[in-house]
């Protein structure tokens, strides 16, 4: 919160946990609080492959709607607790979302040099959302994958009329906390800072950015 400039979202993996204490810090520190949570979503044809959704709240009745989301996601588990299309149809109002990261539906079928399937998708969770409420979401975290999807996605964007977005993950504060975070990392995943095969995230800077950093690193858009 003490880093945040004006407004910030907390959006955690499946759940809303944080939410509250969040929302009250925020307000104390008279910033305002965004409240979302990055959902796991079913594919458009149902599969639970724990594929990202990002989703924030516009209003009360889209906040109301969260936490139905999250609630039935838990009553939808496979291995992780997953929302539906079927589910953002009865409960996508006051909501906003986006194409999302690396681990949505959109960018895996992009990764696959699927654009026609990816912008049936993408078409398919704009119609959930109100008007001007789904945006297409470019990332730089400078890794190759993001060369082989950001292209597409300003395609996407144009051929949908779907605004850009301009979005970094952010996993912890600070850019010198990075170290800290791949110690926490395997912990986490009980693995050692020297195993080959331990989880890591590519490229760099999944810090809590400022205006004039996100400013510059997509100045050229």
């Amino acid at each position: 919160v003490a880093k945040t400039d004006f407004a910030g979202a907390l959006t955690d993996h499946g759940n809303m946990f944080g939410a509250v204490e969040y929302f009250q810090t925020m307000k104390s520190a008279n910033k305002l609080p965004i409240i979302g949570f990055e959902a796991y979503c079913e594919t458009i044809d149902g599969r639970k492959e724990g594929n990202h959704l990002w989703l924030v709240a516009k209003s009360d009745k889209g906040i109301q709607n969260l936490i139905k989301l999250t609630s039935l996601s838990y009553e939808n588990f496979y291995r992780k607790p997953h929302i539906s299309y079927e589910m953002l149809e009865k409960y996508g109002e006051g909501l906003i979302s986006s194409t999302s990261c690396m681990g949505s539906e959109v960018n895996q079928l992009l990764l696959k040099r699927d654009y026609e399937g990816a912008k049936r998708v993408a078409k398919a969770q704009q119609s959930l959302f109100g008007e001007g409420d789904y945006y297409v979401e470019i990332q730089r975290h400078g890794f190759e994958e993001e060369d082989i999807t950001n292209p597409q996605l300003m395609k996407i964007s144009k051929d949908l009329g779907a605004k850009l977005l301009a979005t970094t993950d952010s996993h912890y504060t600070e850019k010198e906390d990075a170290a800290a975070h791949e110690v926490l990392l395997c912990i986490g995943t009980k693995k050692k800072i020297t195993d080959v095969d331990r989880l890591v995230f590519n490229g760099t800077d999944y810090h809590l950015h400022s205006v004039e950093e996100m400013e510059t690193k997509f100045e050229d858009i």
